[in-house]
């Protein structure tokens, strides 16, 4: 108990002397890293550039974004790929984040929090959308569970009957990952957001393909980590909509 209440108050002490750090640091520097930490503790420049070009063409270049706690983006007077780089490379120097390969990741996961936690809630919001549609046009093997994760998130911006079907079937793409790597919960939980996203009235006609499949493999989960009730639920539900099973 000792050692837990000591290592608390090291993070605690950590955390603090973190938060006065990023405090003092340039504002522009804050604002890159800021995005970077929605990207993840690991973070690519590309996705990184990516993003925030995406979020300078949506919000205009002389428009300064201003979130509803007074959070903000100011990109448009610096943004270009040289000096994201350029500040990149003093983030390092400032012992804030590491070149890993190809890739950056926060020298603590604490850091990577603390600049996750400065970006309100509706920037972040806005933030998910561009990211989550980012990773749709990339060519990563696992771009579909790295977009749903992020276009769930940014499920308040979805308005449309399409848009739904749209990110319902990115969750499909995600379970599938998740099933082969074996991580049945996480496949199923994505399956049933998915399948939540369909509309009531027209999950089993309009749409009856896509429910099929995810209904059919949300039940094979279920049965995979031993939830049977859920499992049989499932199955009858199936039964019962289906026109035939094969």
């Amino acid at each position: 108990v000792d050692t837990i209440k000591r290592g608390m108050m090291v993070s605690d002490t950590v955390l603090g002397l973190l938060s006065q750090k990023i405090r003092r640091l340039d504002e522009r520097m804050q604002e890159i890293l800021k995005v970077a930490s929605l990207l993840g503790y690991q973070f690519s420049e590309m996705m990184l550039l990516k993003v925030v070009s995406e979020f300078l063409r949506n919000t205009g270049e002389n428009e300064r974004y201003k979130g509803v706690n007074g959070a903000r983006l100011n990109f448009c007077s610096y943004f270009s790929a040289e000096k994201v780089k350029a500040l990149l490379n003093c983030a390092i120097n400032e012992g804030l984040i590491e070149r890993m390969k190809e890739d950056y990741q926060f020298s603590h996961d604490k850091l990577q929090k603390s600049f996750h936690d400065m970006v309100d809630e509706t920037l972040k919001i806005r933030l998910d959308y561009i990211i989550g549609k980012a990773y749709l046009t990339s060519d990563l093997s696992d771009r579909l569970y790295y977009a749903a994760v992020h276009l769930n998130k940014a499920g308040a911006l979805v308005q449309d009957e399409s848009g739904f079907v749209d990110l319902a079937n990115v969750n499909n793409g995600a379970s599938k990952i998740c099933r082969d790597k074996s991580a049945f919960l996480d496949a199923a939980l994505f399956l049933r957001h998915g399948l939540s996203l369909l509309s009531e009235e027209r999950k089993w006609t309009d749409h009856f393909a896509l429910a099929f499949e995810m209904t059919e493999s949300l039940a094979k989960m279920e049965l995979v980590v031993g939830n049977l009730e859920a499992c049989k639920e499932i199955t009858n539900e199936v039964l019962l909509r289906c026109k035939s099973v094969k």
